[in-house]
């Protein structure tokens, strides 16, 4: 007896509205029921409020739906339509499909819709799915724009517009809507119990010079509720009471306080009451451009921004001691005095971690031989994949020759015919012919169209992606630091630190699952410094 495939079931909604219905429930029903009705077993549920336009992988629980695909403990992802699982936000992201079933199918891994069934992989499928997405995409540009244009009309009119939470320091004013029925938000008025905290945050940096951390770690010390805390319902990584050098920068960063709310990517400004004064708001500036100009960074950090660390927060480059290291953000976030240490993960010096990084995504280690033999072994693959095709076509082939001689023979007896009968039984005959080779050359035509979309590689292939592989490997040795950020966004590398080893990995490469792992201590032999330098933490 075959085993039955695991599933998940995966739902979306987009608005904390849509959470409170039904959509999530119905959605739910929907895919158990084409599980059952596929003799699937689930092994795991998931469901985002989340914008269609972020890629499932990126999602909070659409992460956790693919993290058991890729390590094999679910074989098919089910979701209801194809905008729960994507809406492309501009126009030919919609082609990103395609890549993401491919990728997946690699891996032996599927995504099923209720209402499409399995997305394959051939031709067809793909360009449905590739549609379906564009469609899903265009609804919500035309929602967004519908919306956007309600708005910023608001806006115009100098009416604020209530979406989501007011400013840290605000609270909505309400008033009832006939038409509607129901309160609908028409301005912002000062909240009494916050607005003396953003006064206090505006003196301490102006007048007593504190640094965005200092401020941070006296409103933490003092217990003073943080904006998550007085929202309810947003999300928060940090207890309760404790403040972030980040959220401080962006009070004093935000022009609403001295009474002008920009909306929009028009930046229309709609006039609020001030919190603090104008000298105030100049005096903050006056030390923002200060200390931009004297903290300017002087290190480069080729992989700012791709590090992630087993913690799920992010390596951050830091000097100490003016030498350039990677370090988790926890680290430079964590107020020392209150929070306890959860990540343990040792900082890295940046020159070992960029080397590494640079040598995997040139694939140094596969000489010019082993990629020659690594692009025969695809091609082999593909020439197996196609195969199957290529026999359908050949046989399609020899039925229209058999086809073509019939007909021929068919008009000749029908010429030397010897009555009436006779000859319209043959013209009977010739016709069904003629219609059967029409058939025939459709679906030959049809058939090449896919066999030529498979674009399988032929030898002048791979030598010339060989050469551009050299050229472009001699080119990359004596890349500038820009040029290698943009190579290394191309390839879209990705490096995860996790239990003291580091792990890259490219979405971009040939092979999909080629991850290379590199313990921490291995980067520090290379770079011939001791680990005690690193334990500075």
């Amino acid at each position: 007896m075959n085993e039955k495939r695991r599933v998940i079931c995966y739902c979306r909604v987009s608005t904390d509205e849509q959470a409170g219905n039904y959509s999530l429930p119905t959605q739910l029903e929907a895919c158990r029921k084409y599980a059952e009705k596929n003799d699937f077993v689930i092994v795991g549920e998931f469901s985002d409020d989340y914008s269609g336009a972020t890629p499932i992988e990126a999602r909070p629980e659409g992460r956790k739906a693919f993290t058991m695909l890729k390590s094999s403990e679910a074989d098919c992802l089910i979701a209801y339509s194809m905008d729960r699982i994507a809406r492309p936000p501009e126009e030919g992201d919609e082609w990103d499909m395609p890549n993401l079933i491919r990728g997946l199918a690699k891996l032996g891994k599927e995504l099923h819709t209720v209402n499409r069934g399995p997305l394959k992989t051939d031709f067809a499928s793909l360009l449905i799915a590739m549609m379906d997405a564009r469609s899903a995409g265009e609804e919500r540009r035309k929602i967004t724009e519908r919306t956007n244009r309600g708005k910023n009309a608001k806006a115009q009119n100098g009416r604020v517009v209530g979406n989501g939470h007011p400013p840290y320091g605000y609270r909505f004013q309400y008033q009832y809507d006939e038409r509607r029925r129901k309160n609908v938000a028409i301005g912002l008025e000062i909240d009494e119990d916050e607005s003396p905290i953003i006064r206090d945050i505006f003196d301490w940096y102006t007048k007593s010079q504190l640094s965005f951390y200092l401020i941070a770690k006296r409103l933490s010390e003092q217990a003073i509720p943080t904006s998550g805390e007085s929202r309810k319902g947003t999300w928060r990584k940090r207890e309760a009471g404790l403040w972030s050098a980040k959220i401080v920068r962006d009070f004093l960063d935000n022009p609403v306080y001295i009474g002008c709310m920009h909306y929009g990517k028009d930046d229309i400004i709609v006039q609020v009451p001030p919190i603090i004064d104008r000298l105030t708001w100049e005096a903050t500036r006056k030390r923002r451009e200060e200390k931009n100009v004297t903290s300017h960074r002087k290190n480069e950090y080729l992989l700012s921004g791709r590090i992630l660390c087993g913690c799920g927060r992010h390596f951050t480059g830091r000097p100490s001691g003016g030498i350039p290291y990677y370090s988790c953000s926890s680290y430079g976030h964590r107020i020392t005095s209150i929070e306890e240490r959860t990540c343990h993960e040792r900082t890295i010096r940046a020159a070992a971690l960029d080397n590494a990084a640079w040598d995997f995504a040139l694939q140094s280690k596969k000489s010019a031989a082993e990629f020659m033999t690594m692009l025969k072994e695809y091609q082999e693959q593909q020439k197996k994949d196609a195969a199957p095709l290529a026999e359908q076509i050949a046989g399609i082939k020899t039925l229209l020759d058999t086809t073509a001689r019939k007909i021929k023979r068919l008009a000749s007896l029908r010429g030397s015919a010897s009555d009436d009968d006779e000859a319209e039984q043959y013209t009977a005959d010739l016709e069904a012919a003629k219609a059967d080779k029409v058939t025939q050359e459709r679906k030959l035509h049809k058939l090449e169209s896919e066999y030529n979309w498979m674009d399988t590689l032929t030898d002048d292939d791979i030598l010339t992606v060989h050469e551009i592989r050299e050229r472009d490997l001699k080119q990359l040795q004596g890349a500038t630091f820009e040029e290698k950020r943009r190579y290394l966004a191309k390839i879209d590398l990705c490096v995860t630190i996790k239990d003291d080893v580091v792990h890259f990995s490219s979405m971009k490469r040939v092979s999909r699952q080629d991850i290379v792992e590199v313990p921490i201590k291995q980067l520090l032999i290379a770079s011939r410094y001791s680990p005690a330098d690193s334990a500075h933490r």
